[in-house]
């Protein structure tokens, strides 16, 4: 990858990896300080008593949030994205699609709110 020296700036292509880690540091910090402290807050009222729902986004966005956390570990380590990841992302695309479909689906809708307690 050619860098290119915009006037006054020196090209540094090692500073444009490091800013990938620490926008992934403040998606973390702004997930876990948004999220965890509602989570706080809700367990010292109600308990542990989330709907099954709750959990299964909970692990979704974790799951995203991990993934991108492994791809900017790969540009930093190793320049390139991993095949793996590649696949792995792919594979979360084709079930964020089918989530998409089962989003119109009248069937899937009565099995959620189920699932949410309603």
């Amino acid at each position: 990858m050619t860098a290119v020296a915009i006037e006054g700036f020196p090209a540094r292509p090692g500073a444009d990896r490091n800013a990938f880690l620490g926008f992934t540091a403040l998606v973390w910090l702004g997930v876990l300080s948004g999220f965890g402290t509602d989570s706080v807050g809700h367990v010292g009222k109600y308990g542990l008593d989330y709907p099954p729902i709750v959990h299964v986004h909970a692990m979704a966005f974790v799951g995203w949030l991990v993934m991108l956390g492994l791809g900017v570990y790969d540009l930093i380590t190793r320049r390139r994205l991993h095949p793996a990841y590649i696949a792995g992302v792919a594979w979360t695309l084709g079930l964020q699609a089918t989530a998409v479909f089962l989003l119109q689906s009248p069937a899937w809708k009565a099995m959620a709110m189920r699932m949410i307690g309603h």
